[in-house]
């Protein structure tokens, strides 16, 4: 299987702005330039690589080279958590297996000319789907920065708050698994899951809870969630006259993805 982990090159293939080596030379005296090429230096420092890269749609003359942009570290030697959705699979390749596993990721979004303080996140990536998604603070706590700038002191701090709260995650997936879902209930979610992105517009419930592989056809709550999110996040639905769109907004895209794990939290709770 290849490398899940990016190069240098692979970064500056996908998200250019993060490899900025200053700000975009409009800001003021009081801008702190955070780079994030000494971020993922830092990181790497301490075991964590960059598996994926991404930038919204270019809408500034300048974005390209210095805009916002989001960068999703992994421990580099992880095995990654076992997905419960594996349990399809019962005569697999080791691929198959290593196909079906969960990696918990630190997000870090930034920019370098102002359309974006530096933040930390917590993310997930499932293999099955090949889609992050992003942990809400209130569930997982948030990785906060002292300073305005980002030594080696704190690439351990995070890495080492970050892996102290992995039983967490992988509590809170064995606990979402563990729920079963009515087809009515699984309906109420997808039809709550639809309105955090698109309010009152909404499609039909039944189309987010299409299975497009073996994997999600479970009714527990942890596959629906995926099933739900990946609809959600990935578009393809109709609205009306249209048909929504892959959401490619990093802010809108944490913001749904974080409601989205809050909205299964309460599920799990009633």
């Amino acid at each position: 299987m290849k490398n899940a982990l990016l190069t240098l090159e692979d970064v500056a293939e996908r998200a250019p702005s993060a490899l900025a080596r200053t700000h975009d030379g409009k800001r003021s005296d009081r801008y702190t330039f955070v780079p994030t090429r000494e971020i993922i230096s830092r990181m790497a420092d301490v075991g964590w690589g960059v598996s994926r890269a991404m930038v919204p749609r270019a809408r500034k003359d300048n974005s390209r080279e210095f805009g916002k942009h989001m960068i999703a570290f992994r421990q580099i030697n992880s095995p990654g958590i076992p997905d419960p959705r594996q349990r399809v699979i019962t005569h697999g390749t080791p691929d198959d297996l290593k196909s079906a596993l969960i990696f918990p990721e630190i997000l870090a979004i930034n920019s370098s000319n102002g359309t974006s303080r530096f933040v930390l996140r917590a993310g997930l990536f499932c293999r099955i789907c090949a889609n992050g998604a992003v942990i809400s603070l209130s569930s997982f706590g948030e990785m906060s920065m002292r300073h305005s700038g980002f030594e080696a002191e704190d690439a351990y701090r995070i890495s080492t708050e970050f892996t102290g709260r992995m039983d967490k995650i992988g509590d809170s997936i064995q606990r979402f698994q563990s729920i079963n879902l009515t087809r009515e209930r699984q309906l109420e979610y997808a039809t709550e899951a639809a309105r955090i992105r698109w309010d009152d517009n909404i499609p039909d419930a039944n189309t987010l809870l299409l299975v497009r592989r073996p994997q999600d056809s479970g009714d527990d709550l942890w596959t629906v969630y995926n099933k739900v999110q990946e609809h959600v996040i990935r578009g393809g639905q109709k609205l009306g006259h249209r048909t929504s769109r892959e959401l490619s907004n990093i802010d809108r895209n944490i913001d749904i993805n974080s409601r989205l794990w809050d909205l299964t939290e309460a599920y799990a709770l009633n």
